[in-house]
């Protein structure tokens, strides 16, 4: 785990608790769906933003494929997202695998 500072220290309990159910339903569906050997988490506070990425090396991921929207998982991952203003995005890194990213502005208010 990269730990730099604490990031998350300047969100609300209920701003953490929306980032914990996200991160709970991401590695779910690593580990059910992505047949990962793998995971890597990172968080991090990067240019006024908050940070969680995780990574694996699994057979990959498209959440635009029919098999993403049958499942509730990626409709509840965004629609926390968009709860909190954060950006919830899945790429898929050189080499393969599986990268989700969950950015978060963090202001006083946060």
């Amino acid at each position: 785990m990269n730990r730099v500072g604490r990031p998350y220290a300047r969100l609300s309990a209920a701003v953490q608790i929306q980032i914990y159910h996200i991160f709970q339903e991401a590695i779910s569906n690593i580990s059910r769906h992505a047949a990962a050997k793998r995971v890597r988490l990172s968080v991090e506070e990067r240019d006024e933003s908050f940070l969680l990425t995780l990574e694996d090396d699994g057979c990959g991921f498209d959440p635009r494929s029919k098999r993403a929207r049958t499942g509730r998982g990626i409709a509840n991952i965004i629609s926390r997202a968009s709860l909190i203003e954060a950006q919830a995005e899945w790429t898929e890194p050189e080499g393969g695998g599986t990268r989700f990213s969950l950015k978060k502005g963090i202001k006083a208010s946060s």
